[in-house]
């Protein structure tokens, strides 16, 4: 899913991203930023969490500051349904948390909203 956020910034998504993976059982593998300039570091995003199962789930903005690609994987290719389901409870956390802020596209350049 494609999604952009007004009004936010990166340490209030990595916050909501952290309470999600919390809930659900998934531990923050990477956040990335490590190696980018200070400047790019407040802004790019590139978070990863996974569970004990081998699901991920993946949020990173690095074709667009402010457009936001989230992915779920199933890298054991065990069930996808629950790779869905992990991506759909992303949706509705980010729906309930920015409300109003938050508009979900459908492309990667976040230019045709949903």
């Amino acid at each position: 899913m494609y999604f952009s956020v007004s009004n936010s910034n990166k340490s209030e998504l990595i916050q909501v991203l952290d309470e999600f993976a919390e809930e659900n059982t998934l531990a923050k593998i990477q956040e990335g930023g490590e190696r980018m300039l200070p400047e790019k570091m407040k802004v790019h995003v590139h978070a990863i969490y996974e569970n004990d199962d081998n699901y991920q789930i993946a949020v990173q903005n690095f074709l667009n500051a402010s457009c936001y690609s989230a992915s779920a994987y199933d890298f054991d290719k065990i069930d996808s349904k629950v790779a869905t389901n992990l991506a759909e409870k992303l949706q509705h956390k980010l729906l309930s948390e920015f409300e109003a802020q938050i508009t979900f596209y459908t492309d990667q350049y976040c230019k045709q909203a949903i």
